[in-house]
């Protein structure tokens, strides 16, 4: 028999999550220009583009990933034709297409996390999950077409929901720990436990319609991550499946602005001897020549 979740004054339960920490690349910096409110007429200009710049890019980071989401979640789950399929099918088929997940904004942060339900053999957890993934990587192609950077990390854990949207726990430490301390560069690690629960669902012998899609995804989401050139795994968001799901949205001219802003960030680095920065440009750009 299933155990019981653990919980905490009957409120809290506590359940295995995929967490994604992203973290905007460069705000400090701009952060650092707000060093007092305007008290001359001649500063105000300065600041409100300051601010604009700043949290614009917050903001857009957030609503970006909402939309992306919501946008593969709606082409994908509109009412299927059940009219040749078995009547005792059209419940679990339904089930097959919902997803579900959280999304906090800290700051210039963003936290989404993804409950891992195991009731149907994973198939709303890995629906979400792969929404989750591609969504962050058509954010990535996006992001850096435009020139607005940030990385990110991804693992699987223990946490619990405060409040409606805040998650809390182990979870939610690997995968900071992993944009943090990991990625170095723009950049999207996986961490070992995702990498596990994804093998676990392909091996797992679906016995239901459901667990067939769950399958299906788990296979789909390990082919959109890569491992680098340092044997650390991470997101392929140039890679050919995430262009696949994309389509015509994802286009030549997408890609080669982000190739050209990686370029000219590289070099501007370098030649102003910033060594920590360039090198990690340098990573980036090699990535994108490899896809290009």
């Amino acid at each position: 028999m299933p155990q019981e979740k653990p919980t905490i004054s009957n409120t809290l339960t506590f359940q295995n999550y995929v967490v994604a920490f992203l973290d905007l690349v460069g705000q400090r910096e701009a952060l650092r220009r707000f060093l007092h409110i305007p008290t001359a007429q001649e500063e105000v200009p300065e600041f409100i583009e300051t601010a604009r710049q700043s949290l614009g890019k917050v903001l857009e980071l957030r609503r970006d990933f909402a939309s992306f989401f919501n946008g593969f979640n709606a082409r994908r789950s509109h009412e299927p034709d059940l009219s040749n399929i078995p009547l005792e099918h059209h419940e679990a088929i339904r089930a097959a297409m919902q997803t579900e997940y959280t999304m906090l904004g800290l700051s210039d942060s963003l936290v989404i996390a993804v409950p891992l339900h195991g009731n149907d053999e994973h198939c709303k957890a890995m629906n979400s999950l792969e929404l989750m993934i591609l969504s962050i990587c058509a954010l990535a192609a996006r992001a850096f077409a435009i020139g607005m950077v940030f990385r990110g990390g991804l693992d699987v854990g223990i946490a619990t929901l405060i409040d409606a949207n805040e998650v809390y726990g182990p979870a939610f430490a690997n995968a900071y720990q992993l944009e943090t301390e990991v990625a170095e560069y723009p950049r999207f690690v996986v961490g070992n436990e995702l990498l596990t629960f994804l093998e676990t669902v392909q091996n797992q012998g679906p016995k239901t319609k459901p667990g067939e899609v769950a399958t299906h995804n788990a296979a789909r989401c390990r082919r959109m991550i890569v491992q680098d050139t340092d044997g650390r795994q991470m997101l392929d968001f140039l890679g050919m499946e995430v262009r696949r799901a994309l389509g015509e949205s994802f286009s030549v001219e997408l890609v080669r602005k982000g190739h050209d802003f990686v370029d000219s960030e590289y070099k501007k680095f370098r030649a102003s001897g910033d060594e920590k920065l360039a090198s990690r440009y340098f990573r980036l750009l090699q990535y994108y020549l490899a896809r290009k």
